[in-house]
């Protein structure tokens, strides 16, 4: 950012780049979660036996499920429950 004050600097976030395996690049991100956020995922990590990490990948890859659906024109997201009528989830 060209002429960032030192508050604008700490807002803009930085990657850092990991090397991977076989060339592919990894970046490295830090995130800051209020606590209950925070807790919420460490237990849901906790009742599927995984760790935070995965639990992460995993909303990640989901939410970019959700904004593929969203951006193609015909498509919805749906949550269907057993013993309840279909419902549609749209995206604000």
């Amino acid at each position: 950012m060209i002429n960032a004050t030192e508050e604008e600097k700490k807002e803009t976030p930085t990657f850092k780049s990991l090397g991977g395996k076989g060339g592919g690049d990894l970046k490295r991100y830090t995130l800051v979660l209020p606590d209950s956020t925070f807790q919420e995922i460490k237990s849901i990590a906790e009742k599927h036996g995984t760790t935070i990490l995965d639990i992460l990948k995993k909303f990640i890859i989901l939410g970019l499920l959700v904004e593929k659906v969203d951006e193609t024109p015909g498509s919805a997201m749906v949550l269907r429950t057993e013993g309840k009528p279909d419902e549609r989830i749209v995206i604000v």
